[in-house]
């Protein structure tokens, strides 16, 4: 883990990053929405890859996690359903050769859609779960598993 006086400084950088995410989506269009989704799995892959590297603790890194943009594409309704993001229900998860553990390699050819979703429910899980049952999981684990996904959905966008 890293000393107090280094998390004083990550804690801000992560605060900077939701605070530029949650503006922007204010004003977001269409194709706003894409990137910025986008965006926020990229944000979330480096606050799980923080924590799983120990650069930050778990319970500092998982209050930066954020669905913010994900929960409003959802409310726009058929926008995902119609291949918003390149998501849509024929696209499937290619290889993907960075990662090839068991956990993301049951995902190929499978709907991006439903790995999206999948992924999100996780990250909210972690969110509400940890703080009432700490020691019940391997968090870190768990994170992890989170990260791997953010990865696998990024590196399957299209663009």
């Amino acid at each position: 883990m890293i000393e107090p006086a280094t998390a004083a400084i990550v804690s801000p950088l992560l605060h900077a990053s939701v605070t530029a995410l949650l503006k922007a989506l204010d004003t977001a269009t269409t194709d706003g929405l894409r990137n910025l989704l986008v965006n926020e799995l990229k944000h979330n892959e480096m606050c799980l890859d923080m924590i799983g590297r120990g650069e930050v603790t778990l319970e500092c890194g998982i209050k930066y996690l954020t669905g913010a943009v994900y929960l409003k594409v959802l409310a726009s309704g058929e926008k995902l359903h119609k291949g918003f993001l390149g998501l849509g229900p024929a696209k499937k998860i290619k290889k993907f050769a960075g990662i090839k553990d068991k956990t993301v390699k049951k995902w190929k050819g499978k709907p991006a859609k439903r790995l999206l979703t999948c992924t999100y429910d996780k990250v909210s899980g972690l969110q509400m779960r940890y703080p009432h049952s700490k020691d019940q999981y391997n968090w870190i684990v768990r994170a992890e598993n989170c990260r791997k996904r953010c990865s696998v959905l990024i590196a399957n966008y299209e663009h």
